[in-house]
């Protein structure tokens, strides 16, 4: 149960900051900013699969458990997702620049 707990952190944590960077850089659009949205989208998709990895782990640990299956799919959901955004963020789509 502990395993499910840390890996929802993680991927949770990770969606978290990737739509935090981009709402940060939509505010307040600098040159800085828009350079950093690629480099949090990488540091998002390692937490991502940090928190795919944990939860793998406690899958298999608890096979019976439909929470750790679903955290498992959720792992897939997030690191999918934010494969898919990073080429778009590493062109520059997602940044604003006032």
């Amino acid at each position: 149960m502990i395993g499910v707990v840390i890996a929802l952190i993680f991927l949770v944590g990770s969606i978290g900051i990737m739509i935090g960077i981009i709402i940060i850089n939509q505010i307040n659009g600098t040159y800085s900013s828009a350079l950093a949205v690629p480099i949090y989208n990488l540091l998002c998709l390692i937490l991502a699969l940090v928190g795919l990895g944990i939860s793998g782990i406690a899958r298999q640990k608890n096979k019976e458990m439909k929470l750790a299956r679903r955290t498992f799919v959720f792992g897939l959901i997030c690191v999918v997702i934010l494969a898919v955004l990073f080429p778009i963020s590493n062109t520059g789509s997602l940044s604003v620049m006032h």
